[in-house]
């Protein structure tokens, strides 16, 4: 049960609250107070007074909304095309160890299904799924991103960052008996975030914060450069990528004397960010009509996390069709 409430018109016992500014995040410390009323007379009464806030406090709880459907895109595309040769996965001595075997690299195709047989926790899966995705989640997202945020009138930037990991992690290579590590440094580590200015509000929307041990993904601007960051590396900038554009940079620097395997392998990874594109552009009207975003973003909580499962079901479906196609079992339109 929640705890017992007064009116903000009266002050009697309430036996409702404020549907629209209800589980906002907080910007500032206690900054987004529950608003509740003993009956719809009294929520009619306070609403002049009350509009402004909860006005706020709405776009507060949409753009968090945004930030977890760019997150459950990014998920849902990592997992249907892994491109790692993950075999475990240890946490030891507050370091995040990833297990690669070289002799399970995928080959032809490239990007495979994420291993469905680790004994991992959903929190450390996240990690994997996030690991040196910041670029990928940038481009990957972009036109995605500044759809959702277009609707919520906000102006946005993307920014590079020296973070300090709350949980680093350790890549390391399986080699016979032994063993042969890459690490990501514990206090300086490049890192890409979205810088986002709403209703006066400054926000940071980190989706691929995880891999370091970042929790939310949403998180006031000011606390966030505080807490986890070291540095400005480069920025802000302006958020202008789409679906390929690191690919497009790739490209524009093959040697002739780069091998086939190289060429191919970024062909790959280019087919599975256009299929992606061209179900999240389906699925938003090609980003012509705001109504698909608002359907999505509206509602209860409860009845968001069910949009938000179908989205991500649907995805998952097809990208595998994605993968499918790769291995030679379907035939793409």
């Amino acid at each position: 049960m929640p705890d017992p409430v007064s009116c903000a018109s009266c002050g009697k016992p309430a036996t409702t609250r404020c549907s629209g500014c209800l589980n906002a995040p907080e910007h500032q410390p206690d900054d987004a107070p529950v608003t509740a009323y003993c009956d719809s007379k009294c929520q009619h009464q306070q609403w002049p007074a009350h509009k402004a806030q909860c006005r706020i406090l709405m776009k507060r709880k949409t753009l968090l909304r945004i930030a977890e459907l760019l997150k459950t895109a990014l998920f849902a595309y990592r997992e249907c095309v892994y491109d790692m040769p993950l075999t475990g996965v240890k946490y030891e001595e507050g370091i995040l160890r990833l297990l690669m075997d070289p002799r399970k690299i995928p080959y032809r195709p490239w990007q495979i299904p994420f291993p469905s047989d680790l004994s991992i926790s959903p929190q450390h899966k996240e990690a994997v799924l996030a690991t040196n995705q910041c670029t990928t989640a940038q481009c990957l997202l972009g036109p995605l991103a500044r759809y959702l945020l277009g609707g919520i009138k906000s102006i946005f930037k993307v920014v590079e960052v020296h973070a300090e990991p709350v949980v680093p992690w350790k890549v390391v290579w399986l080699n016979g008996s032994k063993d042969e590590s890459r690490t990501v440094a514990c206090t300086a580590v490049t890192h890409t975030i979205l810088l986002v200015w709403a209703s006066g509000e400054g926000w940071v929307v980190d989706i691929t914060g995880c891999q370091f041990g970042f929790r939310d993904i949403l998180v006031p601007l000011d606390s966030y450069f505080k807490k986890r960051v070291k540095s400005l590396v480069r920025g802000p900038f302006a958020y202008t990528e789409h679906e390929t554009s690191d690919l497009d940079v790739f490209d524009s620097k093959l040697a002739l004397n780069d091998t086939d395997t190289k060429r191919l392998k970024a062909a790959h990874e280019r087919a599975g960010r256009l299929h992606f594109a061209k179900f999240v552009q389906e699925r938003f009207d090609r980003y012509e009509s705001p109504r698909p975003s608002e359907e999505l973003l509206s509602g209860t909580p409860e009845e968001f996390q069910v949009k938000l499962a179908q989205f991500e079901s649907g995805l998952k479906v097809h990208m595998a069709s994605f993968v499918d196609f790769a291995f030679g079992k379907e035939r793409l339109n």
